[in-house]
């Protein structure tokens, strides 16, 4: 009976340990099924990840820097000159002529001035996309002001300006480039990867080494490179590696003009000095402006720091103050060799300072990405952006300013230094910027105003320009 009972107690045993090894196995293999499904499901993430050609999606950043980069070109003009360049807008055969005509008119009030566009040949233009250049001034008062341009997209403008100031009042408004030319810049600026180079000097004081190489935002090249990564703003510039030296032994850089041309024969002519920034003429000398109500005016002057204007560090040591000045890092036109280890992207310069109510930022850039594809001073604008937001988020009290470029001479390189190119760059700063609690000041508008074309302004846009400055810190 005991023998008994113990055989079906093994008996159960076993079929119990087969059950359990059953349940085991079987479990298994539905862990190792889920397991595969969730290979699978990663290898079709990664395929589902990854286009055509085996590369990543866009990242959330580059999104935004396309989404803006389309939104400036689809503004712009898609016409070509041709085989006849004549056939583009002439600024001398263009006529302007006032809409709303009166004997005086009031302070405050808006004169609009109407242009009809003609080519070369006196045919009339029946589409728009000239980049124009408005202003009014007063030479006795030493006053401008720029004019916002209506573009009816058929050859005809208007005009608006508003009179701030009585007195004669002139009108002047230049053809700076035809809609023509603006095309060919455009396409001229995103046909390369730029048309300004960089070298890097390697050194090694120890063995009296020096190597230079190519350097760049993207290199074309089989040897191995250097790398220079910020992975959270998605910056990168390479260096070709020099043989026996390690990477970190970069010290130096400099510009190198790669003297590259995309214009046609055809679209030369428009650049000739003789077609750029041309006056159109109009059916009127100047206009009569009278006070026609009590305005009140406000008079900002005392420039003060225009000596400090060339120095990296200045103290006001009666008003505790210092001035601290910081450039961009790389794109730098500067053809001989600068000290490049010290140099940070803006966004990194803005984290490392705490902030708070006696701080003030000036932030500006944009001459030195000129000569680039119009996606790396967006790219550097957004991360700017963001640097604020960190930078308002700790420190609330913290007053910024973003300053605008200005004009430049009108005898520069034109293919890689327009006005155009700037006012691209112009309107990504405006765009990139907007709704954020930092004063804005406006220098390529009050150039245009003041008809500067420097690249280092005068004494009197710089006195406008600090008055401005300081009374947004202020």
């Amino acid at each position: 009976m005991i023998s008994a009972n113990r055989n079906k107690l093994q008996v159960l045993l076993a079929i119990t340990i087969l059950f359990l090894l059953a349940l085991f196995w079987h479990q298994n293999i539905i862990e190792f099924s889920n397991l595969t499904e969730k290979l699978h499901f990663c290898q079709s993430n990664v395929e589902e990840t990854t286009n055509a050609a085996g590369q990543k999606p866009p990242s959330e950043l580059q999104l935004k820097i396309n989404e803006i980069f389309q939104k400036i070109e689809q503004s712009l003009p898609k016409v070509t000159v041709g085989s006849n360049w004549k056939m583009s807008t002439s600024g001398r055969n263009s006529k302007g002529t006032i809409v709303n005509r009166k004997d005086r008119y009031c302070v405050d009030e808006v004169l609009t001035v109407q242009y009809d566009m003609f080519d070369h040949l006196g045919n009339r233009k029946t589409y728009g996309g000239d980049f124009l250049r408005p202003r009014i001034f007063s030479p006795e008062l030493n006053a401008g002001a720029s004019g916002r341009i209506e573009d009816f997209h058929n050859g005809t403008y208007h005009i608006h300006f508003t009179l701030f100031w009585e007195g004669n009042v002139k009108v002047s408004t230049q053809l700076f480039h035809p809609s023509e030319g603006v095309a060919a810049l455009w396409r001229s600026r995103h046909a390369s990867l730029g048309v300004l180079g960089f070298q890097g000097r390697f050194k090694n004081v120890n063995t009296n080494t020096e190597v230079i190489t190519e350097c760049g935002f993207k290199l074309k090249t089989d040897s191995e490179v250097c790398e220079y990564i910020d992975e959270r703003d998605e910056e990168a510039f390479y260096c070709i590696k020099p043989p026996n030296l390690p990477c970190g032994s970069l010290n130096d850089m400099r510009a190198v003009d790669l003297r590259s041309s995309y214009l046609t024969a055809e679209e030369l002519h428009l650049f000739e000095r003789s077609n750029i920034g041309v006056e159109i003429p109009k059916n009127f000398e100047f206009v009569v402006v009278q006070k026609c109500n009590v305005m009140t005016y406000f008079d900002h002057h005392e420039p003060g720091w225009s000596s400090w204007q060339k120095t990296l560090l200045a103290f006001h040591m009666d008003k505790d103050i210092m001035v601290s000045y910081k450039r961009h890092g790389v794109p730098l036109e500067r053809y001989i060799f600068y000290l490049f280890k010290e140099d940070k992207y803006t966004s990194r310069q803005i984290d490392e300072i705490g902030g708070g109510r006696n701080t003030i930022f000036a932030i500006t850039m944009g001459q030195h990405f000129r000569q680039f594809p119009l996606q790396l001073y967006i790219r550097r604008a957004l991360n700017i952006r963001k640097a604020i937001e960190r930078l308002l988020t700790r420190s609330p009290d913290t007053k910024v300013i973003i300053k605008t470029e200005n004009t430049r001479d009108t005898n520069t390189a034109v293919e890689r230094l327009s006005e155009f190119h700037g006012y691209c760059q112009y309107l990504v700063m405006k765009e990139v910027f907007k709704n954020m609690d930092v004063g804005f000041v406006d220098v390529l508008d009050m150039s245009y105003a003041l008809a500067t074309e420097n690249v280092h302004p005068p004494t009197h846009v710089l006195e406008n320009i600090m008055s401005l400055t300081f009374n947004y810190a202020c």
